[in-house]
């Protein structure tokens, strides 16, 4: 629901705290497609509900290792950067975890975890190779 209403621009901050307050009671549910879901849905609201970001980011740092889908990851990063969380043991998580896919990425989901590891200022020579050395293949 929270996507929904940021697609169409719906700026309605009691809508908005409800949405939040509900996610927070639900959280451990989430899983990381969930999870990267939300926080895309925050980024593009732009209301910052700082008790919401912080867990987001800590129950995705505790699920992205079940993650399946190359996907969820790349929108996790993304989603990540572009609320400027900064959380250096979410995006090594990420890292960890797209580094067992990176077969399974695709150019845009490489891209979109290059530019997120830029935008945090995370700088991991191995992750960054990997996908350099994945883009060249392809």
């Amino acid at each position: 629901m929270a996507w929904a209403f940021s697609i169409v621009s719906v700026a309605d901050a009691p809508l908005f705290d409800a949405i939040s307050a509900a996610a927070l009671a639900r959280i451990v549910e989430f899983g990381v497609r969930d999870l990267a879901n939300m926080a895309l849905a925050v980024a593009k609201s732009r209301f910052v509900d700082d008790p919401l970001l912080h867990s987001i980011a800590e129950r995705a740092r505790r699920t992205i290792a079940g993650a399946s889908a190359v996907a969820d990851l790349a929108n996790a990063a993304w989603a990540v950067a572009a609320l400027a969380l900064h959380n250096r043991p979410l995006m090594d998580a990420i890292a960890a975890k797209a580094m067992q896919l990176m077969s399974d990425c695709s150019a845009h989901d490489l891209s979109k975890m290059a530019w997120s590891m830029a935008k945090c200022l995370v700088f991991d020579a191995p992750f960054l190779e990997a996908i350099a050395a994945e883009a060249l293949i392809r």
